[in-house]
């Protein structure tokens, strides 16, 4: 499980002139008076007392319960919760020193203004922010360099959710005498093997027919997502009025005979759900669950009309061709936003999305097994995808190249603060500055601590934001979605936390919360851009909360990333 870095005062009432405390305050790690040096030291050796005692009973209790307590020792023990800031103080102690200066240098190439964040940035960001250290160092022990195909490979390959398919790959790997292509062989056809299994109980599953539903209705979902950018790129494409009303009119028809399609397969759903009596006692409890399914089928048909009249009118519209380029553009325009909201500013994408998992929810209750073997086979495709990638790499496994690797580990938050620490460890007029890298060291081992634990990756958020009173970020790969969490505490606004999760490569669930209630108005009343934004980058958004809470919950094993989590819609 993943944390929530909750480090707010209990008052939230915080003015903005706040966020310009002097380094006394207790919000920074850095303190001007050096006559508290000695008090300092000893609560160093107090904060290492208390990372080594977290570690080892980690390491030695097995309990599953025993988690959630350390988990929360360790977020109790934050010491540098604003890590970027504390950095930037840490850097202007010390540039002005010439023989720690390059020490201020390096540190300023990992820390950049929240503006230039990207895609790109953020992954090697995050990798070198010092929780990697060792993985890194374990990197660069290995006899070969693996190209990163054969490593995403051997990571699913560690995630996989089957039993058997674990036992598998454990007794392929036991074979060491067995060369790297014989491997691959040997596992393309365990997963041929499993394939077939699992298509087997699919097929002798009295719920077939709901199974076949259920991934008609995701496959219809990705058909709208592509009809709606199609018709967004026709939108930016500069083409004569002639080609531009056939190109309108041919994606109009398309879209139409898949809205047709969707409301054919809500009817064979429904009909096939009804033929269940949920009025039996052993059903009674997942009555509500039918019923909210009949509900939300109902609602998405009564949209589909809608939507099918306004394009009847919009190809109608074409056909004349007197339309100008503009007016053809502002009616795709109109077109996309239909697809993708109803009045409500309801994603139609998001009405089936739900649909289909309360239809999963059905299946399961009835036939838990042909439901595994649904996600299994999902996950064996990526597997068998994976793998074919993988094998083409072979030739491309190389030595290691310690150069390479030394330059990766030299390029490193926490090797930096090492090199620091080192420098200024026998210099009593510098026992500041190696007190204050201390706790910015042990806030890394904090995070890192809680990435063990959590199975998970959990850092602070590696850039300068102004107003930010403390962060964190994480990263956790469940057993079918990938998911991220960000918990950001600002002095105005107070904090937010976040819950990303990503399945089958393009759905994606959000799920936000606030601690005050004027932060969650701000955020609802730019909803629309943001769920924008998100479906410009290609994702189709399955689902969407926001709510307020004042206090957010400790850690709860049931809240935990691998169970996911619940949202309303």
């Amino acid at each position: 499980m993943i944390i929530t870095n909750n480090n707010s005062t209990p008052n939230t009432q915080i003015n903005q002139k706040d966020e310009k405390k002097d380094l006394s305050s207790p919000k920074t790690i850095f303190k001007k008076d050096s006559t508290h040096s000695t008090e300092l030291s000893e609560v160093d050796v107090k904060l290492n007392q208390i990372t080594n005692k977290l570690l080892d009973q980690l390491k030695a209790n097995n309990d599953g319960n025993f988690k959630p307590q350390v988990l929360n020792q360790a977020k109790n023990a934050q010491v540098a919760p604003n890590f970027a800031k504390d950095v930037v103080d840490l850097i202007n102690s010390i540039k002005s020193d010439p023989n720690l200066s390059k020490f201020a240098t390096k540190l300023e190439e990992f820390l950049k203004p929240i503006e230039q964040i990207k895609n790109a940035d953020l992954a090697s960001n995050i990798k070198n922010s010092g929780i990697m250290l060792e993985a890194k160092i374990s990197e660069a022990l290995r006899k070969e360099s693996l190209p990163t195909s054969i490593k995403e490979l051997l990571s699913l390959m560690k995630k996989v959710q089957s039993n058997e398919l674990k036992q598998s790959f454990l007794e392929l790997a036991k074979n060491e005498n067995s060369d790297i292509q014989k491997s691959f062989d040997d596992l393309k056809l365990i997963l041929e093997n499993a394939k077939a299994k699992n298509l087997n109980v699919i097929n002798n599953s009295n719920l077939k027919p709901l199974l076949n539903l259920g991934k008609s209705i995701e496959n219809a979902i990705k058909f709208l997502d592509k009809s709606a950018n199609l018709l967004s790129e026709q939108a930016t494409q500069n083409l004569n009025k002639t080609n531009t009303s056939q190109n309108i009119q041919t994606k109009i028809s398309s879209t139409i005979k898949a809205l047709d399609f969707v409301q054919n397969l809500l009817q064979k759903t429904q009909s096939q759900v009804e033929k269940i009596n949920f009025e039996l006692p052993n059903l009674k409890n997942i009555k509500s669950i039918k019923n909210d399914l009949i509900n939300i089928t109902n609602d998405i048909n009564k949209q589909i009309n809608t939507l099918k009249d306004s394009f009847g009118i919009a190809k109608t519209n074409t056909l004349s061709n007197l339309m100008s380029l503009e007016q053809s553009s502002t009616l795709i325009e109109n077109l996309i936003d239909a697809i993708s909201t109803d009045a409500n500013n309801t994603n139609l994408q998001e009405k089936l999305s739900l649909a289909a998992k309360k239809l999963s929810n059905i299946i399961n209750y009835f036939d838990k097994n042909a439901g595994d073997a649904k996600q299994n086979l999902a996950q064996i495709n990526h597997l068998s995808k994976l793998a074919k990638k993988a094998t083409l790499d072979i030739q491309n496994i190389e030595p290691n190249n310690i150069d390479e690797s030394l330059k990766a580990l030299s390029n490193d938050v926490k090797t930096t603060l090492l090199n620091l620490k080192e420098a200024t460890q026998n210099a009593s007029n510098l026992n500041n500055i190696n007190q204050n890298v201390n706790r910015l060291l042990t806030q890394i081992e904090m995070h890192q601590l809680m990435s063990f634990a959590g199975n998970s990756i959990q850092t602070y958020l590696p850039y300068v934001w102004d107003g930010l009173d403390s962060s964190s970020v994480a990263f956790k790969q469940g057993k079918s979605k990938f998911y991220a969490k960000i918990d950001l505490n600002f002095i105005k606004y107070g904090s937010v936390s976040v819950i990303l999760g990503l399945f089958d490569g393009k759905f994606i669930d959000i799920m936000i919360s606030t601690g005050k209630e004027d932060f969650k108005d701000i955020i609802l009343n730019s909803s629309k851009e943001l769920k924008t934004a998100i479906t410009n980058l290609g994702l189709i958004i399955s689902s969407f909360s926001l709510t307020h809470k004042a206090k957010f919950e400790p850690y709860n094993e049931q809240n935990s990333f691998d169970l996911g989590f619940n949202v309303k819609a």
